[in-house]
């Protein structure tokens, strides 16, 4: 394990390098003195005066290094102490570094052997399981084979019962055919006699149905033949009816175009005011309003005299309804269906008119 020696930076304190800077700036200028005195040796007058102030700064000096010497001498005590304590330090570092260590290690051998007990407990429990697995095998091998022995013994057994039974169902298959033969011929002659038997009943049955079938179609046919000549009779009246009705629509239509036409330019001349209106509002707007007035009342009154005229033609052509029903309830009881005749407009045959008194629509 390697140390490091890295002494920080408080062992030497402020004061003492002040101090020891001190020491080296006199040991600078002490040295430029001599050299002085070296240059002026020639003069002697000068020497002598340079003597006796270097004999007084020889004292001053002595003393100076006296007082640098213990000063030096007390930095080298305090450093030597800081030393050897940071020695001391270093050295109970490492030793509880080593401790800790030894301790670490110690755990983990600690956790390993455990670990190790733990697997050696499992694998001692997975023997005793695969030990029980082997039994179960070697128990499992000889059912087994008990198993094989009972199977053969039993295949043996039913090779023998089924040969047996083969031969047993086929003479009774033999005996069945027998039988069934017997019956299929029996059945086949009873069949043959009961299809004559059905046939010959069957023709004296259809010919009395056909004789009672054409009695009832005759009279029916009568009983037809004389509502639809009445029926006939009766449409015949209506389509007169309707044909004269018609003639008289296609009158009141000539005579109602010309006040149709009438109001139509009326209208027109006030859709004209209008725009003249629009164009001219501050001259004429007084009498355009008038005049759309006289208009609209006009148009209303024209409109309910058409209304009035429409419901009176109603009311008359409204008139007999008994005669129709009775033929709708002979025409469902019968499947001939009458068709209109094709000069007779559809339009007009919803409002015909009935000499019985009641209105009712064809549909």
């Amino acid at each position: 394990m390697s140390v490091n020696f890295d002494f920080p930076r408080s062992f030497v304190s402020s004061h003492l390098k002040n101090e020891y800077d001190d020491v080296l700036r006199r040991n600078n200028t002490f040295s430029n003195e001599l050299v002085t005195d070296l240059i002026d040796l020639s003069s002697p007058g000068i020497y002598r005066t340079h003597m006796t102030m270097s004999n007084n700064e020889l004292v001053t000096f002595d003393l100076e290094t006296k007082l640098i010497t213990e000063k030096l001498d007390h930095w080298y005590l305090d450093m030597k102490k800081n030393l050897i304590n940071e020695f001391d330090r270093l050295r109970l570092q490492f030793l509880e570094d080593a401790q800790q260590n030894i301790l670490h290690e110690k755990e983990i051998q600690a956790k390993e052997y455990i670990r190790l007990n733990e697997d050696i407990k499992i694998m001692r429990e997975m023997l005793i399981h695969y030990e029980h697995i082997v039994d179960q095998k070697d128990q499992t091998e000889k059912n087994l084979h008990k198993a094989l022995d009972l199977l053969y013994n039993k295949t043996i057994v039913y090779h023998h019962y089924y040969e047996w039974r083969i031969i047993y169902s086929k003479i009774i298959q033999e005996k069945y055919i027998l039988l069934l033969t017997k019956r299929f011929y029996e059945e086949k002659l009873k069949r043959k006699t009961l299809t004559t038997w059905k046939h010959l009943i069957e023709r004296e049955w259809k010919k009395r149905f056909e004789l009672a079938c054409q009695k009832k179609s005759k009279t029916i046919l009568y009983e037809l033949s004389n509502r639809y000549e009445i029926k006939y009779k009766q449409l015949e009246l209506q389509i007169l009816n309707a044909n004269e009705e018609i003639a008289r629509l296609k009158i009141d239509k000539n005579l109602h175009d010309e006040p149709l036409k009438k109001a139509f330019m009326r209208g027109i001349c006030a859709l004209n005011m209008e725009a003249m209106s629009v164009l001219f509002k501050d001259e004429h707007e007084l009498d355009t309003t008038t005049n759309e007035k006289q208009q609209r009342e006009y148009c209303k009154q024209r409109n309910n005299d058409n209304t009035n005229e429409q419901l009176l033609d109603q009311d008359v052509t409204l008139t007999g309804s008994s005669t129709i029903s009775d033929e709708e309830n002979d025409l469902k009881y019968s499947s001939y269906h009458h068709t209109r005749p094709a000069h007779v407009h559809k339009e007009y045959l919803s409002n015909t008119i009935y000499s019985t008194g009641e209105g009712h629509s064809i549909h």
